[in-house]
């Protein structure tokens, strides 16, 4: 006996605190789970990446996207309702990455679509990816999840996952540059309601006539806002090093800022001002602050405000 849950909701922050919550319910009833849920217009990172390198964060939220983190690796991906995105939620004695891939590949046969499992772990056809599968681990139970590209905008994609240009030195993850495939291009009667019948009869088929769980709207509030908060999104990024460059009517100064747990660790200011002693006092104002525009301005606002306004605005066009 099993468990299908279809999501209703496109919010990812929703999403990811009920595919949490499912692993949970794996655990503790022994039963496997899958999901099915999508999000819209948003740019969901691996637990290990940075945003600001995988990214263009300003421009996504500018234009009304949302950037979340996972708790599991891999790399970055753009998701909108032309994704579907799936997870297996399974009890460590019946968990299976071989027969999960296998319940992927058997759905996507139906529409006639042969799937190679290929590098790290993608799915393939011909050598074209259209879905990218993570994993995470838990004492009793596993989770195994993924996309599947099947009508998403490419330009958006482009437009978002591309790195924002700027020295950006950093030691998480890095998203490996793939060829993608959409896969209502192989087979137009592919949609996102059609592949989630497919997934939910060949699961059926695995383990059980599978009862229907409703979306868990009430459970997940309280860890949504988890999802949802600064300090998981940014705040978890691995210390990375950003420059920039700013001038104002007293000259330019240049800054390397070194961040952890996404605040300002650390900082130097080069200048060629005639107050020799305002890079330094930059420098200090910006210690602790938060890496986003609007906490780096109020920093060294008080101290001067066309400096602030300028710092503001490179690291907006950085994201953009």
């Amino acid at each position: 006996m099993a468990f299908i849950c279809v999501e209703t909701a496109a919010n990812p922050f929703e999403n990811l605190a009920a595919e949490e919550l499912l692993l949970q319910k794996a655990a503790e009833t022994g039963r496997p789970i899958l999901y099915l849920w999508q999000n819209d217009h948003t740019v969901v990172i691996g637990r290990n990446q940075n945003p600001w390198r995988e990214c263009r964060v300003a421009l996504l939220e500018e234009e009304g996207g949302k950037l979340a983190r996972r708790k599991t690796g891999g790399g970055a991906v753009y998701h909108d309702m032309g994704n579907l995105n799936f997870s297996f939620a399974v009890p460590t004695g019946l968990y299976n990455e071989k027969e999960q891939y296998a319940i992927l590949q058997k759905a996507l046969a139906e529409f006639g679509v042969v799937a190679e499992q290929t590098g790290r772990n993608d799915l393939t056809v011909d050598g074209a990816k259209f879905s990218g599968n993570a994993f995470m681990h838990r004492q009793d139970a596993s989770l195994h999840h993924g996309t599947l590209l099947i009508a998403s905008d490419p330009a958006k994609i482009a437009r978002y996952l591309t790195p924002p240009t700027g020295k950006l030195k950093a030691k998480g993850v890095t998203s490996v540059a793939s060829r993608v495939v959409l896969l209502q291009r192989i087979c137009k009667d592919i949609t996102a309601e059609s592949m989630m019948r497919a997934l939910s009869d060949v699961f059926s088929r695995r383990f059980g006539p599978a009862e229907r769980l409703a979306p868990l709207a009430e459970e997940r509030k309280a860890l949504a806002e988890e999802y949802a908060s600064w300090d998981f999104r940014f705040g978890k990024t691995p210390p990375f090093d950003e420059e920039m460059t700013v001038t104002t009517s007293k000259g330019t100064m240049h800054l390397i800022v070194s961040l952890r747990s996404g605040r300002v660790s650390d900082c130097h200011a080069f200048a060629d001002w005639l107050d020799t002693e305002m890079p330094a006092d930059v420098a200090n104002a910006l210690l602790g602050a938060m890496y986003r525009p609007e906490d780096m301005k109020k920093a060294i606002g008080a101290m001067d405000r066309e400096l602030a306004e300028a710092v503001c605005m490179a690291m907006q066009q950085k994201g953009e």
